[in-house]
């Protein structure tokens, strides 16, 4: 997992913003595996964790018993935001803790040339407890989780 915090990722802006290069990916420089993260999140949110082909069982097995009316698929649409994405989660195909992809499969972009270009990324501290102690801060300041 390769997210910059803000902070890190507007000091790569600002170090960048005179080169002449066409293309930069600004992408942490230590990333994390994404199960690491999970599970810091399920601890912190006192949430079971399964596997993602569990998860996904889950999901489908959900979106079976939905009825075929609109009404019934909004309101389990509601209730299962992930039900909208299962074809795209389905999709994705690949383990979420393959180390040279991102989660869903999506692949791992190159950053040696931002890194070398920019002290905000070369410098940035490894992603750990306190940033996802931080995400869950945001989501439950701005309502997407309930508060405690």
């Amino acid at each position: 997992m390769s997210w910059l915090s803000s902070n890190t990722a507007a000091g790569a802006i600002v170090d960048i913003l005179d080169v002449q290069e066409e293309v930069l990916h600004l992408v942490h420089n230590k990333p994390r595996l994404w199960n690491d993260v999970a599970r810091e999140l399920s601890n912190a949110l006192k949430l079971p964790l399964v596997s993602y082909a569990e998860w996904l069982e889950v999901l489908g097995r959900a979106m079976a018993e939905i009825g075929s009316e609109p009404p019934e698929i909004e309101s389990a649409f509601n209730r299962i935001p992930a039900l909208r994405l299962l074809d795209f989660f389905r999709a994705a195909g690949k383990e979420v803790d393959d180390a040279d992809s991102e989660p869903l499969g999506v692949p791992r972009l190159a950053s040696e040339k931002a890194q070398l270009l920019s002290s905000a990324l070369r410098d940035a501290r490894p992603l750990d407890e306190s940033h996802v102690q931080g995400w869950l801060r945001f989501w439950r300041d701005s309502g997407f989780l309930p508060s405690r």
